[in-house]
């Protein structure tokens, strides 16, 4: 009688890497980042958003390209690193973007709301310009100043949220919605104040908003378990 034939477990040996991440600005980013990852064969990872990297079990004779190639292929930026130290400082860069987008945002929201300031303002600022030899502003200055503060906000501070939603054009996420929503409220501000029809709106409280979501989940998975 013939012995039977052991199946011998896979020894493949797994080992871990630590790979760097850009692009990430939502939950709905980690989700893809770790589905297009998990998809690999043998290969297990795990985002972790507070730093901006993915943690991954994969065979040792895998090359760390491959792994990069994947997350690119998603969508986003990826690097090898060894020094797990580095990506410890995306929280205060969060964190400093939201503090600038503050800064523009509340004297914004303060001027919009505060209708019976705009006639001091105008004048304020009509003074301004004479003073500097300039031309008067075209209909309401107070409304040029508003978009002034909104722009910074939107242009500068929210730009990684423009750059997901144009590398996720095909796939939209909730950066697709903001980056739409903002950049359509900041370019009918800008022509309305021109033509004078219509209302200014105060986009820049939207980015201010996701950023404050965006730094306050980085801190909650920061803290979580085993991220």
């Amino acid at each position: 009688m013939a012995a039977k034939s052991k199946v011998r477990p896979s020894t493949t040996a797994l080992v871990p890497l630590t790979f760097k991440v850009s692009g990430m600005t939502c939950a709905s980013c980690v989700s893809t980042i770790e589905r297009t990852l998990n998809k690999i064969p043998k290969v297990s990872a795990s985002v972790n958003f507070a730093s901006e990297t993915v943690h991954v079990l994969a065979p040792a004779e895998m090359n760390p390209k491959v792994i990069i190639s994947a997350v690119k292929g998603a969508g986003y930026g990826a690097y090898a690193i060894t020094d797990t130290r580095q990506a410890a400082l995306n929280n205060r860069k969060s964190a400093t973007s939201l503090i600038i987008a503050a800064i523009l945002t509340i004297p914004l929201v303060v001027i919009s709301m505060v209708m019976q300031w705009h006639p001091s303002i105008d004048a304020w600022i009509d003074n301004f310009l004479e003073d500097l030899n300039l031309h008067s502003l075209t209909n309401s200055p107070t409304y040029w100043l508003v978009i002034l503060l909104s722009a910074p906000v939107v242009l500068i501070v929210g730009w990684p949220i423009h750059r997901a939603a144009a590398r996720n054009l095909l796939h939209p996420t909730m950066d697709t919605l903001i980056s739409l929503g903002s950049l359509s409220a900041l370019g009918w501000s800008i022509y309305s104040n021109i033509a004078g029809v219509g209302d200014v709106y105060a986009e820049a409280c939207c980015h201010r908003c996701h950023l404050c979501h965006s730094w306050t989940l980085s801190r909650n998975k920061g803290k979580a378990p085993g991220k």
